[in-house]
């Protein structure tokens, strides 16, 4: 840009030099209409300006360093940035922003630590100018890449303090003001934790009156937060809950001795073996299950073994786990 203006400026000075000079001191319109002509081409150029469509972004405008509220999306629009007028923008990137809830720990009554593995996403909200200034007012840094990160004092930080608290406060009370959820129940409580989240940032759903629930919320379009931080909330998962520590290792090596007993009950007729036949046809190594899905299956057996004793007919427990269900099926066959 800078090299078109010197290149322009060097042709009007050979110019007047050599040609428009001695019309210039001829009176001619000329030189003048040119100049005029140029100078109108320059300026208009120059009121346009290219709102980035990839990634998508808006424009804040600005009136003499102000934000007036009024937002323009992407594509050609016009501005005028320079004096007098001082009409211009803050550019604004909207894409979807992914917040790790692996970011999240929680340290349990009992010393043990709860970590999480899942993501919530969010975006600016742009559909209005006054939670834009919002967002940038809390932090916001207009792109998706500072944004995302922990620990500059960005939008993300934010998110780590209400989802800390809300988790930490539902966990050390069982979400009734009482006593503790047992670990065991932490690690099984997603979809519960899911709507808390959802709850704690989106506020009331409008049509039920309660908390937003998880699978209330588009996961597209959102919706705005309740602290005025300028977002819009999306739908959040939670793939994985752990915890660590004294008392989860002991928990572990409680279920390893109940599990080695009720394999050692069965196994004096040969439902192992039985249960492995099962596991082969579907493709599953027994040494690949969690000790909770063997817990599972071991307790389904024992039931099983029991009512066939007596003559019963077996059903299998309601709601079990969908591995669990499906390598019973394989075993009762």
């Amino acid at each position: 840009m800078i090299g078109f203006f010197l290149l322009l400026y060097l042709m009007i000075d050979f110019l007047s030099n050599f040609y428009l000079g001695r019309l210039i001191k001829e009176g001619h319109p000329l030189p003048f209409m040119a100049l005029f002509l140029i100078g109108g081409i320059l300026f208009i150029s120059s009121m346009f300006h290219k709102i980035s469509n990839a990634p998508l972004a808006v424009a804040l405008e600005t009136v003499w360093g102000r934000y007036t509220g009024n937002v323009k999306r992407w594509g050609i629009r016009v501005f005028l940035p320079y004096f007098p007028f001082l009409w211009g923008y803050k550019e604004i990137e909207i894409t979807m922003r992914n917040f790790d809830l692996s970011n999240i720990s929680i340290q349990h009554p009992s010393g043990d630590l709860v970590t999480f593995e899942g993501s919530l996403n969010w975006f600016p909200n742009y559909y209005s100018g006054i939670e834009l200034v919002n967002y940038l007012r809390v932090g916001g840094y207009s792109n998706k890449e500072n944004d995302e990160k922990v620990g500059n004092g960005g939008p993300t930080d934010l998110l780590v303090d209400i989802i800390s608290d809300t988790l930490r406060k539902y966990i050390s009370t069982g979400g009734q003001g009482g006593a503790p959820l047992p670990l065991d129940e932490v690690r099984v409580k997603g979809e519960e934790f899911c709507n808390l989240i959802s709850g704690a940032l989106a506020g009331k759903n409008s049509v039920t009156g309660n908390n937003y629930k998880n699978i209330e919320i588009n996961p597209k379009d959102g919706v705005s937060d309740v602290h005025g931080f300028g977002f819009r909330i999306c739908r959040n998962q939670i793939k994985n809950i752990a915890t660590e520590g004294d008392v989860t290792k002991e928990i572990q090596n409680r279920q390893k001795e109940m599990i080695q007993k009720t394999s050692d009950e069965i196994d004096t007729e040969g439902e192992v073996a039985r249960l492995k036949k099962a596991l082969d046809q579907i493709g599953i190594k027994i040494e690949s299950l969690s000790s909770q899905t063997k817990l599972q299956l071991w307790r389904e057996i024992r039931e099983f073994k029991a009512i066939k004793e007596n003559g019963g007919k077996f059903y299998k427990t309601a709601g079990l786990e969908g591995i669990v269900s499906k390598i019973l099926e394989k075993y009762l066959e």
